[in-house]
């Protein structure tokens, strides 16, 4: 996975896949409209993380680089509309250039979010687009005890 580097809500810094410890989900979106999508993977994120001691997932909002000086206050905003100190800390926001992230994954369009399930190296272990789908847990699962299973 081609890195990223953002903070989250809770201003901690983050660079993804350096600073992963285990197998972790990152639900990526472009647009503050695609959080329903997200939401659909969130009960599912908060499940695997109670089963397996070493998962770990991000909520990653990835904000065009131009609108990198106004990251205080779209990260403010963000921050003062979630209370929920768990939220804050697995929220967080890249400002970058996405194109050349989404073509490194073969993705050639905003429209949908990106679900990536990746480790510290950096492998895709599992990826998908848009809101989660009726099997999608059980796949994780299947992908984490292959994972496991090494």
């Amino acid at each position: 996975m081609p890195p990223l580097t953002g903070s989250s809500l809770d201003r901690t810094e983050w660079t993804f896949p350096a600073d992963l410890e285990g197998p972790t989900l990152l639900m990526v979106a472009f647009r503050q409209a695609q959080q329903a999508q997200v939401n659909t993977w969130l009960p599912i994120a908060r499940r695997l993380g109670q089963s397996n001691e070493s998962f770990a997932y991000f909520e990653v909002p990835f904000i065009d680089v131009k609108w990198r000086p106004a990251r205080g206050f779209i990260d403010g905003g963000m921050r003062a509309g979630i209370a929920d100190a768990e939220v804050q800390a697995t929220t967080v926001t890249v400002y970058g250039r996405r194109g050349p992230w989404l073509r490194r994954l073969g993705v050639d369009s905003l429209d949908d979010i990106v679900v990536l399930l990746v480790d510290g190296d950096g492998l895709v272990h599992w990826m998908t687009r848009g809101e989660a789908a009726p099997d999608a847990e059980l796949d994780i699962q299947e992908v984490l005890h292959g994972i496991s299973g090494r």
